[in-house]
């Protein structure tokens, strides 16, 4: 009996009992994240059999009905044998391994596979179900594809690399994710290595020119329709009349199926865009199914960030040019003035951290700044963003990093490390950084811990039990201003209910008080301004205003707001009833607000209680000027009670500083200076901008795409090896093999399944 087991194990395991694969891609254009796969397993032709079946979709209405049903099977490339779904039964088939590239299901708003092909009745047919994403990243995935209930139903999910496990929903058990790499940087990656020639219609357009990659992706589209646009016209009139740049502009394909099913309004602007780059020949325009060979032939990659094509040139060692679609003008000096500043500290007013983690210094205290010391490998603005000056120590803390720092010899001298967690959405960890006699604390936005640092011997304590007390209804925007100092604790407010957090300075033990409300409210507090015994609470949601004292523990409302008033999103414009006031100072009659997302500054009557508009005497925006001064709120009071100044840094115009006086209620200008020249020479360049956003130069007041034309970029140059280097994080297989490994793992669950 054992003999004949044997045999039958043997003959089982034979070259004649062959696996049957089969590939169901939807979209030709998404083939190559399937293509190196199918090429490992058509290859290995004793081992299996290989069917690719490009499988029907339809376009969706607004209401989620079919438009329109393709199917693009005359669109793959011809060395590949394509089978119509139509005389293909898959029961009959019994396939071994179906690979997928469509998570959706139905719960895709632009586009349908059809029903027989969703997930949940593939699983039914075969041993084993396979995703593959149709999309590569950088790191930046979406929030959308954390989860999709075809998930469940697939044995496994291809994904990149290790680091990408983290950005799944942690419900899908970890063996279900296998990091191989992408295969769609396959293709690109051994494309790069011998490109192809150019089509003959594109060789006179391109004739010796550097071909500059435009994408318009579906992303920033959806975002801002209106803005990604007047961004498409821009990118069209910098490369008109240029003889020396070829602009090869390939639009999503799902571009006119996303417009018509969520932005009808939009869908005639984007058809006179393209019928105007057409007929004024300004470039190329690609709508062919083969985007690897596109990357081979381009030069440069400009556009979004937030799309699979920029890793497509990241692994490939092309460089990225990445646009902001606020951007739609040259930057004016003015603007070159003053976008450099992020933040103002008047407290620390010897140090500045502008664009780039960069720290600049007033050597004599008065106001001009030059060049100390970059803060961070990393070019985002938010890593650090307060410096403070203590006992001759000067030590920056963090915002987005997880660590704080000690400055001297215009270097970083050491780092003073944080507990570190997790930080896959890339938010602000941090918001409030409040210095108290020997202490200094460092109050979480998206951190678990309030963190209590010791001055003197660089002891770290990590506050914890309040886990939802800091969780904002939105969480992407940090709230400041939130705390108040009271007999010997340190009082913080609650964004997302009416509560505030006692803390002893010196014990750190915590007591948790819920304030009552006339009114039925929802949401918190963004702001906390003292008022010697009282306290100022400014709401998160709504629009009434609390007062509290701490002695007699008293709470008053205040509502009444002048006729007119209203909040709107910086810089969607969307009328909302969320953060009305950012923050407020009082003096001994009145409160006086500034807004955050309401439309004008206002003065409160601590008597009557009368709420009024309050004229200030420098013009008002509530716009945004343009895309160099891209802000979130309108501006932000700052008190120094050592010194009994009040300062007013004012984000929605001009972002400018002004010094307060209380009693005469005006605003004196301060004039914040740099050496522009050295400025320009700091400037950030090629490089990473955050752990998880990918090398390359983005767009702005010193790096915009007029510069990237004329080869005038400033800061640090281009340098292929360490992008190929950022790039190892976000690709397992920087060799180009994934779909050999992959099929190999597949191969080897199959032979599993069989033992």
């Amino acid at each position: 009996m054992a003999k004949i087991k044997s045999r039958f194990k043997s003959f089982k395991s034979s070259k004649y009992i062959k696996k049957n694969i089969v590939f169901l891609p939807y979209k030709a254009s998404m083939w190559d994240s399937l293509e190196s796969i199918w090429q490992a397993a058509f290859e290995d032709k004793e081992y299996c059999n290989t069917y690719v079946i490009p499988i029907p979709y339809a376009d969706l209405t607004p209401d989620r009905k079919v438009a329109k049903w393709h199917c693009e099977i005359d669109s793959f490339p011809k060395d590949v044998p394509v089978l119509d779904y139509k005389k293909v039964d898959l029961k009959k088939l019994k396939p071994d391994v179906i690979f997928i590239h469509n998570p959706y299901d139905n719960y895709n708003l632009v586009t349908s596979v059809d029903a027989s092909f969703y997930s949940s009745n593939l699983k039914l047919l075969t041993k084993l179900l396979i995703y593959v994403p149709y999309y590569a990243t950088t790191g930046l995935m979406s929030e959308g594809q954390k989860y999709m209930p075809s998930y469940d139903n697939s044995d496994y999910i291809m994904i990149q690399s290790e680091a990408m496990r983290s950005f799944f929903d942690p419900s899908i058990p970890v063996e279900k994710l296998q990091p191989l790499g992408s295969p769609k940087f396959d293709r690109v990656i051994q494309m790069c290595q011998n490109p192809p020639e150019a089509p003959e219609e594109w060789k006179e357009k391109i004739n010796g020119r550097k071909v500059y990659f435009y994408n318009t992706s579906l992303s920033g589209l959806l975002q801002d329709t209106e803005r990604f646009l007047l961004k498409m016209r821009y990118v069209f009139e910098t490369f008109s009349g240029r003889d020396d740049a070829c602009l090869l502009w390939r639009p999503h394909p799902l571009i006119n199926a996303t417009l018509g099913s969520m932005r009808q309004e939009a869908q005639t602007a984007y058809n006179q865009l393209k019928q105007y780059f057409i007929e004024n020949d300004i470039g190329i325009y690609d709508d062919t199914a083969d985007i690897d060979k596109s990357i081979a032939i381009s030069d440069v990659y400009i556009g979004g960030i937030k799309t699979s094509v920029t890793s497509l040139f990241g692994v490939a060692g092309k460089p990225s040019f990445f646009l902001n679609n606020n951007i739609n003008t040259l930057p004016t000096e003015d603007d070159k003035k003053h976008i450099f500043i992020r933040v103002f500290h008047p407290e620390c007013k010897n140090w500045i951290i502008t664009q780039g983690n960069k720290l600049y210094k007033s050597s004599d205290s008065n106001y001009h700044y030059n060049y100390y010391c970059t803060l961070s490998d990393y070019g985002a603005g938010n890593y650090y963003k307060h410096v403070l000056e203590i006992n001759r120590k000067v030590l920056v803390f963090p915002y987005y990093a997880q660590d704080i720092l000690v400055i001297g010899d215009h270097k970083v001298e050491r780092k003073i490390p944080l507990k570190k967690v997790q930080n896959d959405n890339r938010r602000h960890l941090f918001s409030e950084v409040i210095h108290i006699g020997d202490y200094v604390f460092i109050v979480p936005n998206n951190y678990p811990y309030l963190v209590r640092y010791n001055i003197h011997n660089d002891e770290i304590k990590y506050i914890s039990g309040f886990n939802d007390f800091f969780v904002q209804p939105n969480p992407s925007y940090a709230y400041r201003d939130s705390y108040g100092i009271w007999n010997g604790n340190l009082l913080l407010v609650s964004p997302n209910k009416r509560a505030v957090l006692i803390v002893n300075i010196e014990t750190t033990e915590m007591q948790y008080i819920t304030l009552p409300s006339q009114k039925p409210t929802k949401g918190g507090f963004i702001s906390m301004v003292p008022d010697g015994e009282t306290f100022w609470l400014l709401p998160y949601l709504g629009k009434t205003i609390t007062r509290l004292n701490m002695t007699d523990g008293t709470v008053t409302e205040y509502s009444g707001l002048p006729q007119g008033f209203q909040c709107q999103m910086i810089p969607q414009g969307i009328v909302c009833n969320e953060r009305p006031f950012a923050s407020a100072i009082c003096d001994e009659n009145e409160v006086f607000l500034v807004p955050y997302w309401g439309n004008m500054f206002v003065r409160l009557d601590k008597k009557t209680g009368h709420i009024q508009e309050w004229e200030t005497p420098f013009e008002v925006s509530f716009k945004i000027k343009n895309g160099y001064f891209s802000y979130t709120n309108t501006g932000m009071f700052k008190y120094l009670p050592d010194k009994d100044e009040v300062f007013f840094w004012y984000l929605s115009s001009d972002r400018q500083c002004y010094k307060f006086d209380l009693k005469s209620k005006t605003f004196d200008k301060i004039d914040i200076t740099f050496d522009m020249e050295e400025v320009v020479r700091y400037s950030s360049g090629f490089k990473a901008r955050t752990e998880w956003e990918p090398y390359g130069c983005y767009e702005g007041t010193f790096q915009t795409l007029k510069k990237l034309l004329d080869n005038k970029l400033p800061g640090k140059k281009f340098d292929r090896e360490t992008q190929l280097e950022t790039y190892r994080k976000f690709n397992a297989s920087m060799d180009g093999r994934a779909g050999e490994k992959i099929y190999q793992f597949v191969k080897q669950k199959l032979e599993e399944k069989r033992s």
